[in-house]
């Protein structure tokens, strides 16, 4: 090959090189802001999708919160997604009950991340994930503390609220033992529900049914109908509500009659089965989806 066409293809080799470099880094680029909230967000609710599990990434300007870490499956995307978003600190991990699809990817965030708190109700688990979960807590030196209704927890300009279980409470349906947290911030408020069931929503009812109106509602057990009851609802009545669940589940989730009754409040339905990562803006006066 005489010495000017072989310049010519080495030429053409690394012009192709830089292309394939732009696209990756444009493509990067795309995603990252796919998970960044627009500048007049001053608290961005993300409900990432973990499957047929949980996980809520809250940023408060300078205070990280997380609600849940999905499932085993799931905590290389959810640990992925974190990084895309730009934690590295997270303030308070909470975790509503100890089952593998809320606490799974837990001892991979303890690692991941600098985790100051872990908030959790006072219930075991006889698993691996509970277990591995406990063991993540005492080696990465992040406090411990056991919730229950009528804990408060105020992080930035964010009140946390704890209205279920109640102290004391002794159920063999691990999912009642589940935190459910209701949110403020300024104007808004939000209410996650974990895996609660009816039974919490009769007592919450009962002893903060003032507190439940909430703009944003995080649906009770990936919207099964265990959850969701219509007093429930009403009292809720959401503007937005948002249902974590696999696609195409073993369960059914989300099930037609919690979906019916959230209907008769909002149409603002966003699940992680079909819309995947949702993420929601606020200002404190006014929430969009991004």
């Amino acid at each position: 090959m005489r010495k000017g066409k072989s310049k010519k293809l080495t030429t053409a080799i690394i012009v192709i090189l830089i292309s394939i470099i732009s696209l990756i880094s444009y493509s990067i680029k795309n995603e990252e802001e796919e998970l960044s909230a627009s500048g007049d967000s001053s608290f961005t609710l993300y409900m990432i999708d973990v499957g047929q599990g949980d996980c809520a990434f809250i940023d408060n300007g300078d205070h990280d919160i997380l609600i849940d870490a999905g499932t085993n499956e799931s905590e290389d995307d959810m640990i992925a997604t974190l990084y895309e978003i730009g934690v590295d600190k997270i303030e308070y991990v909470f975790l509503t009950h100890p089952h593998e699809d809320h606490i799974g990817g837990a001892d991979s965030i303890l690692r991941n991340f600098d985790v100051e708190n872990v908030i959790m109700p006072d219930a075991e688990n006889d698993n691996a994930c509970y277990r591995n979960l406990m063991k993540e807590i005492e080696n990465s030196g992040a406090q411990l503390k056991y919730a229950c209704a009528g804990d408060e927890f105020t992080i930035g300009d964010a009140e946390f609220d704890i209205l279920s279980p109640g102290e004391g409470a002794f159920y063999s349906n691990e999912n009642l033992y589940s935190l459910v947290i209701r949110i403020n911030y300024k104007d808004i408020n939000y209410l996650f529900t974990g895996d609660a069931e009816k039974h919490n929503e009769e007592y919450i009812l009962k002893n903060y049914g003032e507190m439940l109106d909430c703009d944003v509602l995080s649906v009770g057990h990936h919207g099964s109908s265990t959850s969701s009851s219509k007093r429930f609802i009403e009292a809720v009545s959401p503007t937005v509500a948002l249902i974590s669940a696999g696609e195409g589940n073993m369960y059914g989730h989300p099930h037609a009659e919690a979906v019916a009754e959230l209907k008769k409040y909002t149409d603002n339905i966003f699940r992680t089965d079909r819309d995947g990562t949702v993420i929601i803006g606020s200002d404190g006066e006014n929430i969009w989806i991004e």
